[in-house]
Formats: structure tokens, C-alpha cells, sequence
């Protein structure tokens, strides 16, 4: 989980640090961990709507998404 989350580059910005640190392939192929949003209180938790369908939409984080759930099978 993400703790903070406040927008979808919260989340991205972790694809890319898992990349650098060959935890990820490029365009989210091989992520070896679950990124997943914490939203935890106020103008977050409203926006969670918007942020979850910007990341659903934004293909490195549905290939990163599909990649981990199908690493742990």
C-alpha cells in the first residue's frame, strides 16, 4: 500500500522507482509487488474516485496490476 496517496503520480512514481530497482520491468511488466492506494482522510478520500479511474485507464499500472496478481498464482 500506498500511505498518502493523494493522485495517481503517487503510485506511478512507485512503478518507476520499482523499475530503477529491477523490482519491475519497463511498462509495468514482471512487478513483483502489489502498488495499491491508501487513501487515508479528507480531500483524498474524495478524490479517491477520480485518482482510481486515472489509474485504471493508465496502461503501465493495469499491466503492473495484472503482473503481480498473476506472479502470486
Amino acid at each position: 500500500m500506498v500511505s498518502g496517496t493523494e493522485g495517481p503520480a503517487d503510485l506511478l512514481e512507485v512503478l518507476l522507482l520499482m523499475k530503477e530497482a529491477s523490482l519491475a520491468g519497463a511498462g509495468g511488466e514482471r512487478a513483483a509487488l502489489r502498488v495499491v492506494p491508501l487513501f487515508e482522510a479528507g480531500a483524498t478520500l474524495d478524490a479517491a474516485p477520480d485518482t482510481l479511474d486515472v489509474l485504471l485507464r493508465t496502461p503501465v499500472y493495469r499491466t503492473a496490476l495484472g503482473r503481480s496478481a498473476t506472479s502470486r498464482r
